[in-house]
């Protein structure tokens, strides 16, 4: 029965009716200021790739720790509250962590869930168990079954989960609790020029899905270009609701290497309470840089329009905001793997 009203949904989520796409003139968006750097937070970080904050707690992937992959900081204390998940190829480890989802279940429990795309699974934990048993703890280890599809990122819906990956189906595929296939929604943007592979294209079109704490609002980025799309999540459906254009997908190939013709577009992405936040390179496609970085974080309402943009003092990866304390927390790597926290006043 669960199957089957997910399978109605899928039908309703195929079309997403009339979207509300707007294209952007950098030139033309307010500057909101300089944001103050007020802190940094004392860390031994290895190369971190992720930050979240949920219930004034900072969890913190970073792969390249020699540890625990996953930290968790209380900001309160000022210390670490615990680290958890460790890299291998263990039944319970983890070759590579390209998201983690924070959120509370059906019983008001947090659950942390970290999913593998080398390994494709998804290991799912409950934050209090984890922190009364730590190390002792084991976490409920979900194993994709599905052979026709390499997914980038599973995130916890109302309904199941909503995965991205190595399909031609469609751009997001929805999944039973089980990561069972349930159907597929949702189109990928033109090839840039004809010849190209599907399967290149699809890796062109990755980027970083992000939704909201009540999981009915859902932003996607896509690194290769300058585009921010936003969906309602609904138990009727998932509909675009509009899409800011500030440079479109457009790319060659070198041989498997894609190569942006246009400015890198957005790294990362935050929804508050009635702001949508993202921080935007700009910068030109660098093959041999380590990462790509931005310095402006752009300012959208709920209906799509930019409001303005911050500057940063460091090169930001990736970042996440403490609306009620008014304070940015970016990631950065120059000139060391550090932590700053930015006054949004």
């Amino acid at each position: 029965m669960r199957i089957l009203i997910l399978l109605m949904l899928v039908w309703t989520m195929v079309s997403c009716g009339q979207s509300n796409n707007k294209k952007v003139d950098l030139e033309k968006i307010t500057q909101l200021g300089d944001l103050a750097e007020i802190d940094s937070l004392s860390l031994f970080l290895g190369l971190p790739t992720i930050v979240k904050l949920f219930d004034n707690k900072l969890f913190i992937v970073d792969m390249f720790d020699e540890g625990k992959i996953v930290k968790i900081y209380d900001l309160e204390k000022k210390e670490i509250l615990l680290s958890f998940a460790k890299k291998g190829e263990g039944p319970y480890e983890y070759l590579h962590v390209n998201n983690i989802d924070i959120y509370r279940n059906s019983d008001s429990r947090v659950k942390i869930s970290l999913f593998d795309p080398v390994s494709s699974k998804l290991g799912v934990y409950d934050y209090d168990s984890l922190l009364i048993m730590n190390n002792n703890y084991l976490p409920k280890m979900i194993l994709s079954k599905n052979k026709d599809v390499r997914f980038h990122e599973i995130l916890r819906i109302n309904e199941g989960y909503l995965a991205t990956g190595l399909t031609t189906e469609g751009k997001y595929t929805l999944l039973s609790d089980s990561l069972k296939i349930i159907g597929y929604f949702g189109k990928y943007r033109p090839k840039p020029q004809a010849g190209i592979s599907d399967m290149s294209h699809i890796i062109a079109n990755y980027g970083k899905s992000v939704l909201s704490r009540n999981k009915d609002l859902l932003i996607e980025i896509i690194y290769n270009a300058s585009v921010l799309s936003c969906y309602d999540v609904k138990k009727t459906g998932i509909t675009q609701r509009w899409e800011s254009v500030i440079h479109e997908l457009d790319y060659r190939m070198d041989g498997t290497s894609i190569i942006n013709n246009a400015p890198i577009g957005y790294l990362s992405a935050y929804i508050g309470d009635d702001k949508i936040y993202a921080l935007y390179s700009g910068e030109a496609d660098d093959m041999d840089a380590v990462a790509t970085y931005g310095k402006e974080i752009h300012v959208y309402s709920y209906t799509g329009n930019i409001i303005g943009r911050y500057s940063i003092s460091k090169p930001a990866f990736a970042f996440c905001i403490d609306e009620k304390a008014d304070k940015i927390y970016v990631l950065s790597h120059v000139p060391e793997p550090n932590i700053t926290v930015y006054d949004m006043n």
